[in-house]
């Protein structure tokens, strides 16, 4: 079966799945998802997880991007393909990740909270701290008061940081004595 067969060349090297013949192949079994004897997703979140995403993040990107993008539904590779395109300054392809969100992805707090840090890496503070209301407002709702004050904590970081923008001087002189300068 060509599932077992993708999976036994990337197993052992899980970077293998980033490269272009495996993608290529990916790509075929996504397409034919409906008669794999299972589900794809579990698998591939186990073969590129947490370990693998901090390891290298370039690399999981290469798996998580196209992923988001072909099964728009899958959630998990949704925020995987837009953090990862964050921690890895490319802006752009972040946006692109979370404008193709469902309306139910729309709902989660993860995806509230990283449109909030987007905002932030694109320098406009105020819709990043109302990303972060919403991140608040839907970890709240959902009973997850962990989660609310991560967000909370991020939102008075970001609160801070824009305050401090807004006032601090420019600098005219290194050392501030026009005659040293």
């Amino acid at each position: 079966e060509l599932w077992r067969s993708w999976l036994a060349a990337v197993q052992d090297r899980w970077q293998r799945a980033a490269e272009p013949p495996q993608l290529a192949l990916m790509g075929l079994l996504l397409g034919r998802a409906e008669q794999l004897s299972g589900p794809l997703e579990p698998a591939i979140e186990q073969l590129v997880g947490e370990e693998q995403v901090v390891a290298d993040p370039a690399a999981a990107l290469a798996v998580w991007g196209p992923l988001s993008r072909r099964v728009p539904h899958w959630t998990y590779a949704r925020l995987k393909a837009a953090d990862l395109s964050l921690q890895l300054q490319q802006l752009n392809s972040c946006g692109e990740h979370l404008d193709g969100a469902t309306d139910d992805q729309r709902q989660l707090p993860w995806l509230c909270d990283i449109q909030a840090r987007l905002a932030m890496a694109r320098q406009q503070p105020r819709e990043a701290l109302g990303r972060w209301d919403e991140a608040i407002r839907l970890a709240g709702a959902s009973g997850d008061g962990e989660l609310a004050e991560l967000f909370r904590q991020r939102r008075r970081e970001a609160e801070w940081e824009a305050e401090w923008i807004t006032q601090t001087p420019p600098v005219q002189a290194a050392s501030g004595d026009q005659a040293l300068d």
